[in-house]
Formats: structure tokens, sequence, C-alpha cells
């Protein structure tokens, strides 16, 4: 319940501190007096955008603060309550950010709003198409069933969120499937290229070693083959040699000694020798030196194709390639796995989206009858009103149900959906009869009407004003009414005036005196005569 509402510097409230009562709260003032003045307030403590338009134009600050009696203290969290009380509070500044409070704690908007929404409802004259829409229809014929659509609903929500998460885990599966596939040929292929090329880790070394022993012989086979054409020409030459000698030294009378025989048997020797040699290099030449050199350079150009420093490099990355392809195809299994839960997740949703529709079904008859007794009751004897539901291809937070409400205020002609057909007053005395009908629809303390009987008057109001009486017993109500017929039926009156003070205008608003009650209402209707009917 709200108990006192302080506003300072608010548009034309220069400071004014209001307290309000349990039951029904009325207030009323001429056109343009600042009715709307409470509602704009409220509606901030709600958490509505400021501006420097609700400031004082003499001022820069405006301050809202409200206490409420929290009785159901499950509404509130509990540390925001100071012996079952709320106080809260918005100072809205030209240039400074605005402060927001609980319990005197600066609280950000959002939590604001998250606590506020719990504490008032405010049904202003501009929301009322809003609360029409057909998207909130759901919801309050699902209030109206009650308690057994909460508990079926709250364990679909739980089963939904369930199905979704496993969606959007089976998303990404597939999506990291997809890319894995890429990876799996990428891997797959480079596996099979080394392969195929039957490398090992020492041939590389084993060929740079067949190389170099290649490069080797062929400088040895080049000296051999000079020693052997050397040694040729030398046994020539000494045979020449032993033979000049000789005849020398028959003609001379000195000897000039030579041993031919031991030189010629050395070169003999060294010739054999060589000749042997050459023999065992023509036998190792047949390790052919080209394809030496073109397994070398097919390797080299596998280093640079895989971007790797050597063999053992190549083929360490064939084999991480492997073990890779191992552990993707485990990955890929997870998109089978996933796949059988969302199927799973999906049987189960759709049977409790059936179990929900069933349990709409059966409450459509009543709801219907209930609220076209209240519609009837508020004066439109001839309309009528029913509950469109139909099933729809996906799942949404609140099953499979397409729910929207159908009006037509005369009985020629057709039902169509309510914010189509309903006028202003019409669209206000269906909300009422809405909120009259479905208890669950209004779990706040404090429920705020700001000229929901627009449109309306003669009987019709009379019957609006009992409603409210009714209503009132549940709940705190503070209605903005033009109506004399509505504001007869309230247990306390205020009402706003505006005065011109030092060439400047100031709002005030004051509770009404119960003996001073008929004198308002008299002016809300313009005359004695009327005034003395409705007393």
């Amino acid at each position: 319940m709200l108990e006192s509402l302080h506003l300072k510097n608010v548009v034309l409230v220069k400071d004014m501190l209001i307290d309000f009562n349990h039951g029904f709260n009325v207030i009323t003032g001429e056109t343009g007096a600042g009715k709307s003045l409470i509602i704009k307030s409220l509606e901030l403590l709600l958490g509505a955008n400021a501006s420097d338009s609700v400031i004082h134009p003499e001022e820069d600050m405006a301050f809202i603060e409200a206490t409420f009696l929290i009785k159901d203290l499950s509404l509130v969290p509990s540390e925001y309550l100071e012996q079952g009380r709320l106080t809260v509070s918005r100072r809205i500044h030209r240039n400074r950010p605005t402060v927001n409070k609980l319990n005197f704690e600066s609280v950000p908007l959002k939590e604001l709003k998250r606590v506020m929404q719990h504490v008032i409802f405010l049904t202003a004259q501009h929301q009322v198409m809003d609360l029409m829409d057909a998207s909130k229809h759901l919801g309050m014929f699902d209030q109206f069933i009650g308690n057994d659509a909460t508990v079926l609903n709250s364990k679909y929500q739980l089963e939904y969120k369930t199905y979704r998460d496993l969606k959007q885990q089976a998303q990404n599966v597939l999506e990291k499937s997809d890319a894995l596939s890429n990876e799996i040929n990428d891997l797959s292929s480079l596996v099979s290229d080394i392969d195929a090329q039957d490398f090992s880790v020492e041939e590389e070394d084993s060929l740079l070693i067949q190389q170099k022993k290649c490069e080797d012989l062929n400088h040895r086979r080049g000296l051999v083959q000079k020693v052997l054409a050397l040694s040729n020409d030398l046994i020539d030459q000494v045979h020449e040699m032993d033979s000049a000698l000789s005849e020398l030294n028959q003609a001379g009378s000195k000897k000039m000694p030579f041993d031919s025989l031991n030189t010629l048997e050395d070169l003999a020797q060294l010739h054999q020798s060589m000749s042997n040699e050459r023999m065992e290099i023509e036998y190792l030449e047949s390790i052919d030196l080209d394809e030496i050199n073109a397994r070398l350079n097919h390797i080299f150009q596998y280093k640079v194709k895989y971007r790797v420093n050597s063999l053992s490099e190549l083929l360490a990355l064939r084999d991480y390639s492997k073990e890779k392809l191992t552990t993707i195809d485990l990955h890929m299994n997870d998109k089978d796995e996933i796949s059988k839960k969302v199927s799973i997740q999906y049987r189960r949703l759709v049977d409790l989206s059936i179990e929900l529709s069933e349990l709409r079904k059966r409450h459509v008859e009543s709801f219907e009858y209930v609220v076209l007794n209240q519609i009837r009751q508020l004066g439109m004897v001839d309309a009528q009103f029913k509950l469109a539901m139909h099933s729809l291809d996906d799942f949404t937070h609140h099953g499979q149900d397409d729910i929207s409400f159908l009006f037509s205020a005369n009985p020629n002609m057709p039902l169509q959906p309510l914010k189509k057909v309903a006028s202003g007053g019409e669209l206000s005395r269906v909300l009422l009869a809405l909120l009259v009908s479905n208890n669950g629809a209004l779990n706040q303390p404090l429920v705020v009407f700001d000229e929901i009987d627009v449109g309306i008057g003669g009987m019709t109001a009379n019957y609006i004003g009992t409603m409210l009486q009714k209503m009132a017993e549940s709940v705190q109500l503070i209605v903005v009414t033009h109506l004399p017929q509505i504001a007869r039926c309230a247990q306390h009156h205020f009402k706003i005036t505006k005065t011109i003070e030092n060439g400047s205008s100031c709002v005030s608003m004051n509770q009404i005196l119960k003996d001073d009650v008929p004198i308002e209402l008299q002016r809300m209707v313009g005359g004695d005569v009327v005034a003395s009917i409705i007393k």
C-alpha cells in the first residue's frame, strides 16, 4: 500500500506531501489542473525515463519519493525493506545523472524497475491500447486459469529452456562439424600425400652421406686415373733410360749404376694397385648420383610445400595429423549424440505443449462467459466476446498456442481482433472487465487507473464505480477520474487545484473531508440539481 508520496519541484509543484489510505482513493480536479502529475510521478517511480521537463522551471532538481507498506514480503527483496516498508525515490537533475534509491541505497534504474513492477500496477489512458495488444492475451488467459496453468507453464518453460539450449549446442556442433569436415579433408590429403612418398626418418641423412661419398669417389677416381697414366709413362721411360744407360756403359770406361729391375717392379706394383683401386671405384659407382640428387630434391620440395625444416619435422607433421584425425572423429560423434538429445527433448516439449493446450481449451468457455458477463454489466448488453486459439508450427516461451481476444460491440457486426474494432470507451470497459474477471492479473498491492472511464457515462459509470469499490477490498486503488458517478464510490477523495501565486502557477492536492465531497461532485456535474440527485 502507498502510504505517502512526496513531490518537490516537480513541474508546477514546489513541495507537496500526500498521505494516501487503503481502499479506494480517487483524484479529481478541473481539466488542466495537474491530475496527470500524480500519474507521471508514479510512472517515474516505476522506472520511466526522466527528463528536464519534469523539473520546476525555476529549479535545477526535482525529487520524488514514496513510502509503501508491503504486507506480502515476498514481493520485494528483504534488503530493500525496513520494518515491512519500502522507500523509493528519484532525484532528477538538469545537468547530472538521475539518482535512484531503494531503501535510501542508490541502485541502477534496471534494478528499480525490477523491484517496482511487483509493487505498482499502473494503467494510464494511453496504455489501454498497449494492454490490449494480442501478444499479452495469452498471459492474461493463463492468469485466469490459475495455479494449474502456472505450474504447467513453469514445467514447460524449464523444458523449453533445455530444448533451446540443446538446439543451440546442436547448431554449434553442426557449424563445428562443417569446419571439421573441411579440416578432415585437408588432414587426410596431407597424410596420404606424405605417406605416398615413403619417406623415412634416416633417409635424408643417408642420402646426404651417399651423395658425399659419390662426390669423394669422383675426386679419387680422377687421382687414380692420373697415377695410372703417369705410372705407364714412367715404365716406358725407365725402359728407355735402362737401354740408354746400357749403351752408355758399353761405350765408356766409366760405369753408371742403375737398378732398373727394382724400379720397374715398384712401378709395376704401383700400377697394379691403381688398377685394383680403379676397379673398386667402378664397382662403387654403381650407386647413381643423379638418382640420389633427384630424391634429395624431392624431399626438399616437400619440406617447402609443408613449411618444415627437416624430413623428421615433415614426418612429425604427418603423425600429428593422424592423431588429430582420430580426435576429430570423436568430435564428429558428438553430432549424432546431440541430435539424439534434441530429438528426445523435442518429444518431451511436444507432450507438455499438448498438455498445456488441452488445459487452456478446457477453460475457454468459462473465460468467455465470465468476461462477457462483466462486459454486459458495464453497459454493453449486445457485445460479443470470444477467445480465438490457434496452434503454432513452432514452440514459443508459453507453448504452441496463439491466443487473441475477438470483440464486437453490436450483435450484427462480425467478431474481430479487439484493437481493430473497439472504441476508446469500449476498450476501457473491456480492460476493466478483464481485470475484474482475472484475479491473478492484479497481484501488485497498488493499482492505479488514469481515466479508465474515458468515453463512459450514465448508469455504466455507476456500475464501474461499484466494481472499483469491490476491487478495492483486495488492493489499494488510486483512480483519476472526471466522472462523479465513480468519484462518489471512493472511500478517500483528493482534489488537485491550480492557483496563481506571485505571477507563477502552483499545483496542490488535498484530501476533501467527507462533508465537502458533495461540493466537489456538484462541481463535476456542473449544477445543483444533478448534485442533489447523486448525493
